[in-house]
Order: structure tokens, then sequence, then C-alpha cells
């Protein structure tokens, strides 16, 4: 590689050696200093690849997550929305761990099984206190 800008970091400035710049960790090239991406994911030819760069860390369950939240308030209330927080949470972990944000999908997913949970948490309250009252109604005749 010559000496141009891109034997920079982009994130901290750092100048990257030939050595360096070889690091890799998860199939892509990053910076020692601050662990950032400095090109695409190499495939097994040590060309760079371009496909993988459509796909990032937590994408998947972030995808899982918003479809999950959809078919909470759809079809299956309860599971659809536990399922929703729980893809939306590894889509956060996912993403916190490659050190980038989190897809906007696993948080529509995390808000829509969140909000879900809540209604159906705050209906079984009112449920039970719906019962327990009759049930204190009929005891008092």
């Amino acid at each position: 590689m010559g000496a141009d800008e891109s034997d920079n970091c982009a994130n901290c400035g750092r100048r990257m050696g030939a050595i360096e710049i070889a690091m890799m960790y998860q199939n892509r090239r990053v910076c020692r200093e601050c662990y950032h991406r400095l090109t695409a994911p190499i495939n097994s030819t040590g060309q760079a690849s371009y496909n993988a760069l459509l796909s990032r860390p937590g994408e998947g369950f972030a995808i899982a997550s918003l479809v999950c939240g959809i078919v909470a308030y759809v079809a299956v209330p309860l599971l659809g929305a536990l399922l929703a927080v729980i893809f939306g949470h590894m889509s956060q972990a996912q993403s916190k761990a490659a050190g980038e944000a989190t897809p906007g999908m696993a948080i529509a997913g995390l808000v829509l099984g969140w909000v879900q949970l809540g209604g159906a948490i705050l209906i079984l309250f009112l449920l039970a206190i719906l019962l327990l009252g009759s049930v204190a109604a009929v005891s008092a005749h």
C-alpha cells in the first residue's frame, strides 16, 4: 500500500503501517488504536468483499425484532412481543460489541414489543382487579 490517506484511520487519524493495516478482526481490517473498520471486509482470496458491507452486526436480529413486533399486533400478542424484545436486545448487544450503532429496525422492534408487553400487563392487572371486585361483590351477598 502506498502512503495515501487510505492508510490513516478515519476515526482517530492514526497513521497505519502495512503490518498494522493487516490486523484482522472478524475478517475486517481495523485500526489497532480504536478498532475502527478501515476498509471493506476481506474474503478468502484477499480481495475486498463489498457484498459483506450490506449486512451489519445485529442486522438479522434487528429485522427479526421488527417483524415479531409487528406480528405481536396482528396475530400472536404475547409471544410476538416477547420475541421482539429478545431479538431487539440481541441486536443491540451485537452492534455494541462491534462498535456500531444499533439498527433502527431493532429500536422499532423493541418499542413495539415493550409497548405490547406493557399493554398486556396492564390488561391483566385490570382483569385481576375486576375479577377480585366481582368475587368480593358476590361474597358480600
